[in-house]
């Protein structure tokens, strides 16, 4: 840490900045770099030095202490602004007066670089410096951005708009890639091909920065962006995720009209269809690209229900449903969505005016449509009979477990799972034999909760039921559900939506983030062998809370979830890359039955200690 007093290094072990050495008090320290062997560079308002960490020794290279002071430009690089290091040992240099140069410590001598290819570098404000892969970046007040190969004599200039033109720092994240902090926000700039990306503040976008205007880049080991604009303190960027969100804005396709999404789906053509509570239904479209919208009326007065559930059927109809909007149909020749014409009419006037959770389509082109108060609907397009499945109070074993339905999939058996607010029943298409499931406080094997708020049936053939207290999953060999655990205090998660698109593993939503769960199930012991990986606002997401049964999977693999912010969209293969990896532990204190062996005696070394404990010593905190 450089300041006007000279400058130290930060001992872990003390958990403080210690002074290395003497004899530069009173100098003004304006920046680092380190060279050769780990050598720290130290350019100053009175010349450049090195500082030798093996011997403690300060070296002066320019200024009036230097042992190289009759060198050739020596006294134009005594008040030094930048420096940073090439990997042959060689210091670039800018002092405050501007004006580019290159210092050799093995003979001192110093070479000026007035022009390269034509650019007259010293007329430029220069406001960093950096040496990467035999190329020197220098970034400018007002000039913007420039790439020079001094061996090649070369230089390339990249003027990226008004704002930023003004550049205030460089980091390079690869061979290709840099990051620049400049007025008009942060820059990710491939400087082999001249495209770039540029992130600034944007109100609707709570992931967006607080600040344009970006002082200082620097990328972590584990590639995360921390960025400051000055001002407003230090924003954490997580540059190697694999969450994504929509955009705000109420004209251009795949941006979201309002937070709140209930209902994602996707049709045949791969248009995206998103519903909000207001009843708004948005069809985005990418040949062409639009946006088109839609309402879903309702029939009680209330104006617009909220909009639930997309699907197109194997004819290619849409059908979407929602809060006491009902059943309704798109109608392409008018471009809206009516009622559909349902037999009897005793169920003909529910079915418009239901409450409307899911729609689905079972192996015989039948409709199954799950609702809020009235059951679910079997509905026939082709010759519009539809049929009720409800609780038989008189003889609860001989109908559903309960009016209140929300959740449905359908298995490999051709079994139609039906989630609801008092059980979960499922129902054998062939037979319509109907067998419901609740949870017993008494059986270890039974759900977790009977208020299912969604049931998914993934690509290996399990079903999966998400309860107000916790993930369930059905095991065939027992004809029941049994709980998953979670490894955290809290045992059960409060599950909104599942899905999958890779057989063995299976992504939740929660209303406290998203969790992973990849399993193997032995069938011989009847028990699911998994591991959970959990992920929160802190891993990306947009969202900590998520909708009941707002998600979906489009057909390149790519999962999304509708939460408080928005919506939150991966694909789930780029978790098995190992982008993820627990934060490190800094140890700084060790007790062995509540007492200190850690640290005992501080020692100014950048070793790791090492200590050695008897078999006696088993109460270890820290």
């Amino acid at each position: 840490m450089g300041s006007d007093q000279g400058f130290s290094h930060y001992n872990v072990q003390k958990d403080q900045f210690i002074i290395p050495v003497s004899g530069l008090e009173g100098v003004y320290i304006s920046d680092f770099a380190e060279g050769l062997n780990g050598n720290i560079w130290v350019s100053t308002d009175q010349g450049l030095a090195k500082f030798d960490k093996k011997t403690k020794q300060i070296t002066w290279f320019t200024g009036n202490k230097s042992k190289f002071s009759t060198s050739k430009n020596s006294k134009n690089v005594e008040n030094i602004k930048y420096i940073c290091s090439q990997p042959d040992g060689k210091i670039w240099i800018i002092p405050f007066s501007n004006g580019l140069y290159q210092l050799n410590p093995e003979n001192g001598e110093i070479q000026h670089f007035e022009t390269i290819d034509g650019v007259n570098i010293n007329q430029f404000n220069i406001t960093d410096i950096c040496f990467s892969n035999d190329v020197l970046f220098l970034s400018t007040e007002s000039n913007g951005f420039f790439r020079f190969k001094p061996d090649e004599h070369q230089a390339k200039n990249y003027i990226m708009g008004y704002l930023s033109n003004a550049i205030y720092h460089i980091e390079v994240d690869n061979d290709s890639i840099v990051w620049l902090g400049t007025g008009g926000g942060l820059y990710r700039l491939n400087h082999q091909t001249g495209e770039y990306t540029q992130f600034s503040n944007i109100i609707e976008d709570p992931l967006s920065m607080n600040s344009t205007t970006t002082k200082y880049v620097f990328i972590d080991k584990e590639n995360n962006i921390w960025i400051t604009s000055g001002i407003r303190g230090i924003e954490y960027g997580l540059n190697n995720v694999m969450f994504n969100h929509f955009m705000f804005s109420e004209k251009v396709p795949y941006c979201l009209t309002r937070k709140e999404v209930v209902c994602i789906d996707f049709d045949k053509s791969g248009n995206l269809w998103m519903g909000y509570q207001s009843g708004l239904l948005e069809k985005h479209s990418s040949v062409p690209f639009e946006k088109t919208s839609y309402l879903l009326l309702s029939k009680n007065n209330y104006g617009y229900g909220s909009a639930y559930r997309v699907l197109e059927d194997s004819k290619n109809q849409i059908w979407a449903g929602g809060w006491q909007s009902g059943l309704q149909k798109l109608n392409r020749a008018e471009n809206l969505f009516t009622w559909v014409s349902a037999k009897p009419d005793s169920i003909a006037r529910k079915l418009e005016q239901a409450n409307v959770l899911d729609i689905i389509e079972g192996p015989d082109r039948n409709l199954w449509v799950s609702t809020s108060g009235t059951g679910v609907v079997k509905y026939n397009p082709d010759t519009e009979e539809a049929k009720f499945f409800q609780y038989n109070k008189s003889n609860p074993l001989a109908g559903i477990s309960d009016n209140y339905t929300s959740s449905l999939c359908i298995d490999q058996q051709n079994n139609l799972w039906i989630a609801s607010a008092h059980g979960m029943t499922r129902i054998d298409l062939k037979s319509e034999q109907i067998t419901s499931y609740f949870h017993d406080e008494e059986d270890s094997v039974s759900l977790s909760g009977n208020a299912i708020q969604t049931v998914y049936c993934d690509k290996a053939g399990l079903t999966w039921a998400g309860t107000s207290n916790g993930l369930n999953v059905f095991i065939p060999e027992l004809n029941n559900f049994k709980p998953i655990k979670t490894n955290l205090d809290i045992s059960f998660f409060n599950i909104s939506s599942i899905e999958s698109v890779i057989p063995g593993e299976i992504w939740v939503s929660t209303k406290s983030g998203l969790f992973c769960l990849t399993y193997s199930l032995n069938k011989n012991v009847k028990e699911l062998e998994y591991e959970i990986q959990y992920y929160y606002s802190s891993n990306g997401l947009i969202s900590n809370t998520y909708f009941d049964r707002s998600s979906t999977e489009d057909n390149n693999g790519m999962i999304f979830f509708g939460g408080n912010e928005g919506v939150d969209f991966f694909k789930p293969e780029a978790n098995s890359k190992g982008f993820y990896k627990q934060p490190k532990a800094l140890i700084t204190d060790i007790s062995v039955y509540d007492k200190p062996i850690y640290p005992l005696a501080i020692r100014d070394s950048f070793d790791i200690p090492m200590f050695e404990l008897g078999y006696d010593q088993k109460m270890i905190s820290n």
